[in-house]
């Protein structure tokens, strides 16, 4: 938005220099993004008058021109635009004289012509983009004059960002009110009351109002026999200075003072109005509306609309219709000014796709009180600048004011929050100048918010407004004083750091994906069906995840595309999956990703892939670490490969899955045919009960070491063996690993031989070999009976 510095003289009389202005508006939270001042470096051109045009002796194109500037004998100067008509006075610029685009004017043969200046267009001057033909001056301009003068260029354009709780700031009585505040000036109102006119508005127009939650209040004045024609110079040059492009006085007029005071209008043909009334209605089911802008809408039961006694004429707050709207031969005119609900605005200009400078300010709040006001302003504008005669009174449906929003305000309160203690008259002072009504019981204020400020709603909101205007610069720099005890951190936080550390110790880089995932992520990577969100960023990112596989399988693609090869990743994040009545369930989970050597620094073993025995000794150590124990079985996760993946459970819960990528996958060469992840669920893991770690004295008696080498099935795992032989060993087996795997030459194609280590051990004694032999033949008879096995010869 843009503001204009000689519009708010209007209302305060600063004398400041702009950047001082500047300096302010962003101290208090409105912010500057520009000043524009377009005379500044406008220098040495002024208002001449072409004397005479004759035809360039050399070029078909140009023209020979003599133009006086106000000194003792004419200029020659060569032009080239259509329009350099004699007795036009135009924007000369002298010799000596540097134009906004940085283009110095010369003496210069032109087609050996020699010229003495430069005639100018709009975008020579930086006024516009048109420079299709000499800007030619009014005819009132004296010859000579400073152009910056002339054309009022002395003045200053402020560019202001306005954040959307701020909507009593769009406008130039808003910013006035502000910088009054500020600089503790008084703010000049002239009285606008006045609805006085020829005969009674009731008896030539009637407002009909359906909807009042969604237009609180909505009035109209009638101004007749107006003459529709152009504005006056200076109306056109404050919106032209604006941004604001002239149409005729009667439209002018309502742009003018919405820019005023900030509050929209619009003007309606009268005549063209069915039966000469308003209804503010809903729109019904399969209307259509020809906006001004052109475009015919479709409309529907959600939006709001201001019609007569047959069909739409206006979209409430956004835009006006064409069919009633103000043309050359209008006559008499409607003027509506109202107060809609900013909801409704919002949602009827985002359905249609529309965005307007009334729908922009009603959709943040316009001042209910301002509707006599505009009206009765755009009324006078109108018998002063179109000669147009007001009828008496105006159409006022305002079926319930609000009360006055009073809020308490206790000065300890302030002193708390900002750390100066300010005494209750300084507040009252400071609440005063921003126009609020203050009343003081001891300590305690009670402020009365004015209807303009929408963003004022709590306590909260008020000292704030007292910080701004005491000036944030002036309150100390303190630290604060914290009254915190320390909080131990919950078995959930404490294992997720060891987790952190322990993965961090084994080499692998942490991760952080989107807890967003595709709409179209394929089944098995969903873990149930996931929760969608209700408005995504993108479609990429419609549902929250159930698991953290689908990032880490995509991290580990992305990395491999990328020609890295040697990945070891982890991930510690959340997921989401729906309880039994839809909400999310969140939790934490550990997500394993690997892919390329198992140990690329040891040049030995550099070569060895990843496998999942690897991957199952990782989580071991893991476990060892926490402490506790996984137990790894045959696993049935979609995602994985069907022989190559373990679940893990402990204490009878399962907790996750190991195990290779499937190979629906890999669906790009480039991607290794052994690759593996891991996901195991942190949150469930932190409600087991720990290990207790036991120290064990040095042996003190000699251990007996045993060899068994296993035939069994293929079905059969070292899991189930490892469960009969423990159990067959008693207390004194004290250990039992698997040492070799084999299968091939001399065993049968459906079978495989498990070699274990055993060791024996009692505390009390040295173990005689009649101890240890029942041992070892009921562990091969129980392995017979229950798996089909039997010792390998």
């Amino acid at each position: 938005m843009n503001i204009l510095l000689s519009w708010l003289r209007d209302y305060i009389d600063i004398q400041v220099p702009p950047l001082q202005i500047a300096d302010a508006l962003m101290m208090a939270g409105i912010e500057v993004e520009a000043i524009h001042e377009p005379g500044k470096h406008l220098q040495k051109v002024v208002v001449g008058r072409i004397l005479t045009r004759a035809p360039h002796p050399n070029a078909d194109k140009l023209s020979l021109c003599t133009v006086d500037v106000g000194q003792a004998a004419p200029l020659q100067i060569v032009c080239g635009a259509p329009n350099c008509d004699p007795g036009a006075k135009v924007p000369t610029a002298l010799v000596g004289a540097v134009l906004p685009s940085g283009f110095e004017i010369r003496v210069a043969r032109i087609r050996g012509v020699e010229s003495a200046g430069m005639l100018c267009s709009r975008k020579e001057l930086g006024l516009g983009d048109d420079h299709s033909g000499l800007y030619h001056l009014p005819p009132e301009a004296p010859v000579g004059e400073d152009i910056v003068k002339a054309l009022g260029m002395d003045d200053v354009v402020f560019t202001i960002a306005i954040t959307p709780n701020r909507g009593d700031a769009l406008s130039h009585l808003g910013i006035a009110r502000e910088l009054s505040a500020l600089f503790n000036l008084p703010l000049h109102r002239n009285s606008l009351d006045d609805a006085r006119g020829d005969g009674d508005i009731r008896e030539q127009t009637a407002v009909t109002l359906e909807e009042p939650a969604l237009c609180p209040r909505y009035g109209a004045r009638i101004v007749r026999d107006v003459t529709v024609g152009d504005s006056p110079r200076w109306l056109r040059e404050r919106l032209e200075k604006i941004g604001i492009r002239s149409i005729n006085n009667i439209v002018d007029i309502t742009n003018y003072v919405m820019m005023d005071i900030g509050h929209p209008m619009h003007a309606f043909d009268l005549d063209k109005l069915a039966e000469q009334r308003i209804v503010v209605r809903r729109a019904a089911a399969g209307e259509k509306l020809h906006c001004l802008d052109g475009v015919t809408r479709a409309l529907d039961p959600s939006m709001l609309v201001i019609a007569d006694a047959r069909r739409p004429v206006a979209l409430a707050g956004v835009m006006g219709g064409e069919e009633t709207g103000v043309t050359a031969a209008t006559r008499h005119v409607l003027l509506e000014a109202a107060c809609f609900d900013p909801v409704t605005v919002r949602k009827t200009a985002k359905a249609l796709a529309m965005t307007t400078d009334s729908s922009y300010r009603f959709e943040r709040g316009t001042n209910i009180d301002n509707v006599p006001i505009a009206l009765n302003l755009a009324a006078r504008l109108i018998r002063e600048l179109a000669g147009g005669r007001p009828v008496g009174g105006l159409l006022d449906a305002y079926p319930a004011p609000p009360p006055l929003r009073r809020i308490m305000l206790r000065t300890r309160r302030v002193a708390r929050v900002l750390g100066v203690d300010l005494k209750p008259a300084q507040i009252e002072t400071l609440l005063l100048r921003l126009k609020f009504e203050v009343s003081r019981e001891g300590e305690t204020l009670w402020v009365g918010v004015p209807p303009f400020r929408h963003d004022i709603e709590q306590e909260a909101d008020l000292i704030e407004e007292v910080a701004r205007l005491y000036g944030y610069g002036n309150i100390p720099a303190t630290l604060p004083t914290l009254f915190s005890q320390p909080v131990l951190p919950t078995p959930l936080q404490r294992l997720t750091g060891q987790v952190r550390t322990a993965m961090v110790d084994q080499g692998f880089h942490e991760i952080i994906t989107y807890s967003f995932i595709p709409t179209t992520i394929h089944e098995s990577l969903r873990e149930g069906p996931p929760l969608a969100i209700r408005n995504p960023l993108s479609e990429d990112q419609g549902h929250l995840r159930t698991s953290l596989l689908w990032g880490m399988i995509d991290a580990l693609t992305r990395n491999i595309f990328n020609d890295e090869y040697d990945l070891r990743f982890f991930e510690i994040g959340r997921v989401f999956r729906p309880d039994a009545s839809g909400f999310a369930r969140e939790a934490d989970h550990l997500c394993l990703g690997c892919a390329g050597p198992a140990n690329p620094a040891d040049w030995r073993h550099s070569k060895e892939p990843f496998d999942l025995y690897r991957m199952k000794g990782l989580l071991g150590r893991l476990g060892h670490l926490l402490p506790v124990e996984f137990e790894f079985a045959r696993g049935n996760h979609p995602a994985l490969h069907p022989a190559r993946q373990l679940e893990i459970s402990c204490q009878n819960r399962r907790l996750g899955v190991v195990g290779q990528i499937h190979p629906r996958f890999r669906t790009n060469k480039k991607l290794p045919e052994e690759w593996f992840v891991g996901e195991l669920d942190l949150s469930a893991l932190s409600q087991l009960k720990p290990r207790k770690r036991l120290m064990q004295p040095i042996p003190a008696f000699p251990a007996i070491r045993r060899d068994l080498a296993i035939l069994l099935p293929k079905t059969a795992t070292f899991q189930d063996v490892e469960r009969i032989v423990r159990e067959a060993g008693g207390e004194i087996l004290e250990k039992c690993a698997l040492f070799d795997v084999y299968e091939g030459k001399g065993i049968d194609p459906d079978k495989r031989s498990l070699a274990l280590e055993l060791r024996f051990r009692a505390k009390d004694r040295t173990l005689k070999e009649e101890e240890v032999q029942p041992k070892l033949e009921a562990m091969i008879s129980q392995i017979a009976t229950t798996l089909g096995g039997k010792l390998r010869e």
